[in-house]
């Protein structure tokens, strides 16, 4: 189907109107054509799989789909264009609209995710702090790498559970959500008598929110911290993002369940300038490994 600039609003706007029960008649109304015009969008969405049945308003999961993509880039350019050329919400809707229209798909990822990293960089470089949501919002899907440091909670020595992760961490953006991802890993020490070697792995870890610390999701070996409750201080000069959160740990050393610890875990996350367009960009795993 070639989607025109007409065809692409009367399928956001299903999508916004999913919720409602509407009538043909209703959602002519509401879009200000006649219930014929509405009807004949509605049967090419059908033919096209975008909606469920033949002549109703109701979008299809691939419509749902299509709309969701095209409403996230437009809401991003325009977003872009409202801050950049300070045009007001209805035109910046538009141009966005059209933009998206006028674009190949690679052209138009590679625009947004640009215009993304600049007002994140934008952003940052003017304040001292950044809340974790803000950062997942304005980086592109992705695994970014990150340092860290396990400390003990009662002095600044190094804790031996920071031998407990595979290092760095990873950053994992997606869909406007961020987790620190963990990987634990089995450590070796030699008994107080020197007559063995201990094997011991993590076997639960907590962080903390407010007074409260709460189970850290889990997939496989990764330990998966949310970053939404968290605050990422910014240096400027050092260009780092830094936070730490407090932890409890608890390991299992052969059959043995050890007692919980607290510590501190301190996290930073770099990113350099490229020099070939002089945009500050986050280090990827993909491009380290």
């Amino acid at each position: 189907m070639q989607l025109t600039k007409e065809k692409l609003s009367y399928l956001l706007f299903l999508y916004k109107q999913r919720e409602m029960d509407y009538t043909v008649t209703r959602l002519a109304q509401e879009v200000g054509v006649s219930k014929s015009t509405f009807s004949r969008v509605l049967n090419t969405f059908y033919q096209e799989g975008l909606t469920t049945e033949k002549g109703k308003g109701i979008l299809s999961c691939q419509g749902c789909r299509m709309a969701r993509e095209y409403l996230k880039d437009i809401n991003k350019l325009s977003d872009w264009l409202k801050y950049t050329a300070n045009f007001d919400d209805e035109e910046a809707y538009q141009e966005a609209l059209s933009l998206v229209l006028t674009l190949s798909s690679k052209a138009r990822a590679k625009l947004v995710n640009n215009t993304s990293k600049e007002r994140l960089f934008e952003l940052i470089d003017n304040v001292k702090e950044i809340s974790g949501d803000m950062l997942s919002a304005n980086l592109d899907d992705g695994q970014y790498l990150f340092a860290f440091t396990v400390y003990k909670a009662d002095k600044m020595e190094i804790s031996m559970a920071n031998d407990g992760f595979f290092h760095p961490g990873i950053l994992d953006i997606k869909m406007g959500h961020g987790g620190l991802v963990l990987k634990s890993k089995e450590v070796e020490r030699e008994s107080m008598m020197g007559k063995m070697v201990l094997k011991g792995k993590l076997s639960s870890l907590k962080y903390q929110v407010g007074e409260d610390y709460l189970e850290c999701r889990m997939i496989k070996d990764d330990y998966i911290i949310p970053i939404s409750k968290l605050r990422f201080h910014y240096s400027k000069e050092e260009r780092i993002l830094q936070t730490s959160v407090k932890i409890k740990v608890k390991p299992t050393v052969g059959k043995i369940h050890m007692p919980e610890s607290i510590a501190i875990m301190n996290v930073i996350i770099k990113y350099f300038i490229d020099e070939t367009s002089k945009n500050a960009v986050f280090i990827k795993k993909k491009d380290i490994f």
